[in-house]
């Protein structure tokens, strides 16, 4: 018997919502995050390059390293938990930076 979570009509609704979420968080950072001068170009750059460069080193270190040591279901709750943090932390920060600008306005 599978698991309720894997019903496919309660596991692709959370699947596209997660993903829509993980996918409006980057351009979120950048709109609030960025300010518009002449230096947005290079600095959009930069947290783009940061943001390919962790996408690679999670794909790595998840692949080779947390299966070695962890189980399937051990590491997906990990990556869940880690990929929580990390949304929460850029939640605030851009939270943040947008009251700073609308202090300074």
């Amino acid at each position: 018997m599978r698991h309720w979570l894997f019903h496919p009509l309660i596991f692709y609704p959370v699947l596209a919502l997660t993903a829509a979420v993980l996918g409006a968080l980057l351009p979120l950072v950048s709109h609030f995050g960025v300010a518009p001068d002449a230096r947005a170009g290079a600095r959009l750059s930069w947290l783009y390059l940061a943001n390919i460069v962790g996408s690679a080193a999670g794909s790595l270190i998840t692949g080779f390293v947390l299966l070695d040591h962890l189980s399937l279901a051990q590491a997906a709750v990990l990556e869940q938990r880690r990929s929580e943090m990390s949304a929460d932390l850029a939640a605030a920060q851009s939270v943040e930076q947008a009251m700073r600008k609308m202090q300074e306005d």
